[in-house]
């Protein structure tokens, strides 16, 4: 018995010493460093907002967060059972009065090619193309 405690105890105690506390952890640097990478890859990660765009995107976190916090969720319940709920959304309101595009989401492999878009289309005023 005290034979196989000293066993346990010498490979123990030297593995204890190799695995630190702060390696079990989470880092925060790191974490941070993962969400803005991570962020960077969304639709328009890339984009550099102006000071109005800002704002606007502000009060757009504000209204979704405070529309996904209600009840009933729109999203959770048959679109037929809360259409005139969405109709009346501050965000619905929002998007029916910025500017809209023939395609707001495509697939490349049901466009023409990337050259033929930017060099017939990316110059026309109010057109505007983000590729992630």
């Amino acid at each position: 018995m005290v034979i196989s405690l000293c066993v346990a105890l010498l490979t123990t105690v030297p593995l204890l010493w190799l695995v630190r506390e702060t390696d079990a952890m989470p880092d925060p640097a790191r974490r941070d460093l993962l969400m803005r990478e991570e962020t960077s890859r969304q639709t328009g990660g890339l984009l550099t907002l102006t000071a109005a765009e800002q704002k606007l995107d502000t009060r757009l976190h504000q209204l979704k967060e405070r529309e996904m916090s209600a009840a009933p969720f729109p999203p959770a319940v048959h679109f037929f059972k809360v259409k005139t709920l969405i109709e009346k959304s501050p965000i619905f309101k929002l998007l029916q009065r910025m500017p809209k595009g023939a395609a707001l989401h495509i697939h490349g492999s049901s466009v023409v090619g990337v050259e033929w878009l930017v060099k017939n289309v990316t110059h026309r005023p109010h057109c505007y193309i983000c590729f992630t």
